[in-house]
């Protein structure tokens, strides 16, 4: 007994020293720094450019009538119930666009290393349970390091325009780092098993664009030839987006549940073809 608890307890500990690696080597390496500068240099100029004056056109009545006249009471004009407007505006941005960055990011945990034979080196000191939910791990803690990034700049900006915000701001940008990061668990655990049957982190991406273009037309073809093929919609990670965009942090882990199913689908699959893969 006490012969597993030290199996577990090694495992576990060789799982955070990984998953801890992938941070560093995000920070570290010279391809790292330039894909995190590219990162905050594009939600730079969406804060400022785009979240800045959505806020400005958020504070005018007449804005929020012409919205509740053109959507109703529901929707995208939930967003004026919001306590602070920056983190409403950012909600919708980070909901759209923080997908397409874990996809990327994520695309690149095992197809690079599993080419050039890195991982033959690495399971020599790791088990291979260790080295995939490190990386995926990993790969999770650069998302979340990203999105705090983020959320601080907008607390930043929500605190500038006025002052009182400051508590609102922060409680707000807690909720929605946490829902965004829930969110975000099966694209990373999609790219997870997507990069182990990939060739290349490139190639990666390409299987992911395919398998949501794929899903996506089987499910808009579904009404029209068998309807049961639209429950495949629940297959592909984000499919409750346009719910989540219309109701608060607070009120979205109602809409997690499916998104937490398919991180464990995603997972055991990708790891049951990580053992069986020859590396």
């Amino acid at each position: 007994m006490n012969q597993t608890v030290e199996l577990h307890s090694s495992t576990v500990k060789q799982i955070s020293l990984i998953a801890t690696t992938e941070v560093r080597r995000l920070l570290s390496q010279t391809k790292g720094i330039v894909t995190l500068a590219a990162y905050v240099m594009l939600w730079l100029l969406i804060l400022l450019f785009l979240v800045r004056d959505a806020v400005g056109l958020m504070l005018h009545p007449e804005a929020k009538d012409v919205v509740m006249q053109m959507l109703g009471a529901g929707a995208v004009s939930n967003l004026f119930n919001w306590p602070v407007e920056e983190f409403a505006m950012y909600w919708v941005f980070a909901l759209g666009l923080q997908p397409m960055f874990a996809i990327l990011l994520g695309a690149g945990q095992f197809a690079d290393d599993i080419q050039r034979g890195t991982f033959r080196f690495l399971s020599l000191h790791a088990s291979r349970i260790a080295l995939f939910f490190g990386r995926f791990l990993g790969a999770m803690a650069v998302m979340a390091l990203l999105t705090g990034a983020t959320s601080i700049v907008t607390i930043v900006m929500a605190m500038v325009r006025d002052i009182h915000l400051a508590m609102p701001a922060l409680i707000c940008g807690l909720q929605v780092w946490l829902v965004i990061l829930l969110m975000l668990l099966p694209y990373v655990a999609l790219m997870s098993l997507l990069s182990v049957i990939a060739s290349s982190s490139k190639q990666a991406v390409i299987y992911s664009v395919l398998f949501f273009t794929g899903l996506s037309l089987l499910v808009w073809l579904a009404d029209a030839t068998f309807a049961p093929l639209a429950y495949l919609e629940y297959v592909m990670p984000g499919t409750e987006t346009e719910r989540l965009m219309g109701v608060m942090p607070t009120q979205a882990p109602i809409y997690l549940k499916v998104a937490l199913i398919q991180t464990v689908a995603f997972l055991a699959i990708g790891f049951y073809a990580f053992r069986r893969s020859d590396v």
